[in-house]
């Protein structure tokens, strides 16, 4: 009888020590804490249970919040034009409804000055997106040395580079949150892509390219490396090169989930990826038949472009009631929804344009902007120099 008084005992006691506990929040982190407004940050936590599965419910008191569903232990956060403190809320929610949820506080600056990124005497040469990265910087190309690496918290190098007079990045990050890049890039008055990935340099050939053919842009679009040159579009795809797809010389390249605009000497070709899964042009026709050295969409629907002909920027082919008082083939579009020509930016639909505080190109005019992944605006100038609207790293 005893035996059995002290078998139950240590039974009631493995059931009390083993029951299941609330979720608990063992970690988390965010890319920035103090970001400036209209930047992106990553934000995620790390939860132990005994009762998965987890939800994770995201809110806000300011600001715009992407995520990636309820079962996504991370969000981005896109900051507010008003500056201030703002705090992300994550709610963990196990399977019997027990939860714990964690604060993120941040505080919003406003955007700085412009400032250079590079020594004196050094030269950009182009600058790319960190590709899939959604809170990422940029690579730079600087003549005579290695890749350049900027984004809002860091700079580096990538111990590799080429005087690359065009190029495209790839970002591939592993469950670790390691981050590899594959570079694609492209010597001036060349037509053979460098590719290097993992420490390893190859060469690539533009089969559909014509004898003595320029590639002046590049551009990743989901599976499809497109390639700009003075004898049309070429796509790469599969390791292999489709038949050349448009026989205008061109000079951008822009895509979304759903649209692919192509700027060209003929105009604006459009390719509806709701409509068409494999690459299916409409050739300009009415307003977009106009040649085009930059384009853009916003979020809208809206296609942006810069008249080359006629040095002025576009909406959906009619100029815009305002120009910028300098116009570049350069377009952009941010986070909160502004469109950049050069260093003017409009949010009104072209109504209006308005040079940024602390951006100033009266000396060395900006040739072509560029907005990151997480928001932060570089300026390219005529003579090289490279410039950041936002914060320095």
């Amino acid at each position: 009888m005893k035996k059995a008084v002290l078998f139950l005992v240590f039974c009631l006691m493995c059931v009390s020590g083993c029951s299941p506990t609330k979720p608990e929040i063992t970690w988390a982190s965010f890319t920035d804490a103090n970001p400036v407004s209209g930047q992106r940050i990553l934000l995620r936590v790390s939860c132990t249970t005994d009762n998965p599965p987890l939800m994770y419910l995201w809110s806000a008191s300011g600001g715009t919040l992407e995520d990636g569903g309820l079962s996504q232990y991370w969000a981005y956060w896109t900051a507010p034009e008003t500056t201030g403190d703002y705090t992300i809320s994550c709610r963990v929610i196990d399977d019997e409804g027990e939860n714990e949820t964690f604060p993120f506080s941040v505080r919003v600056s406003a955007r700085a000055d412009a400032v250079s990124l590079l020594e004196d005497g050094e030269v950009a040469l182009c600058t790319a997106r960190r590709e899939r990265l959604k809170a990422g910087g940029i690579w730079a190309a600087v003549a005579g040395e290695y890749l350049h690496s900027f984004s809002a918290t860091a700079s580096s190098t990538a111990g590799w580079g080429e005087d690359f007079n065009t190029m495209v990045v790839s970002s591939f990050t592993n469950y670790y949150y390691t981050t590899s890049y594959a570079f694609k890039g492209v010597l001036a008055d060349s037509a053979e892509i460098i590719t290097y990935s993992s420490s390893t340099e190859d060469t690539l050939d533009c089969d559909t390219c014509e004898a003595g053919d320029v590639i002046s842009t590049m551009h990743l679009d989901g599976s499809y490396l497109w390639v700009g040159s003075g004898s049309g579009l070429h796509g790469y795809a599969s390791s292999d090169w489709m038949d050349r797809q448009l026989d205008d010389a061109v000079f951008d390249i822009y895509s979304d989930t759903d649209l692919t605009l192509v700027a060209t000497t003929a105009g604006i070709y459009t390719w509806d990826k709701e409509t068409d899964s494999s690459p299916a042009w409409t050739a300009p026709e009415g307003a977009l038949a106009d040649p085009a050295c930059a384009v853009v969409l916003d979020s809208q629907g809206n296609i942006w472009s810069v008249n080359s002909a006629l040095n002025e920027v576009r909406i959906n082919g009619i100029a815009c009631a305002a120009q910028p008082d300098v116009v570049v083939c350069s377009l952009d579009v941010d986070l909160l929804e502004r469109i950049w020509c050069g260093t003017y930016c409009t949010t009104d639909g072209g109504e209006t344009w308005t040079n940024p505080t602390g951006i100033d190109d009266s000396t060395d005019q900006i040739v072509a902007s560029q907005v990151s992944p997480e928001g932060l605006l570089y300026l390219r100038s005529v003579s090289g120099r490279l410039y950041v609207w936002g914060k320095a790293p």
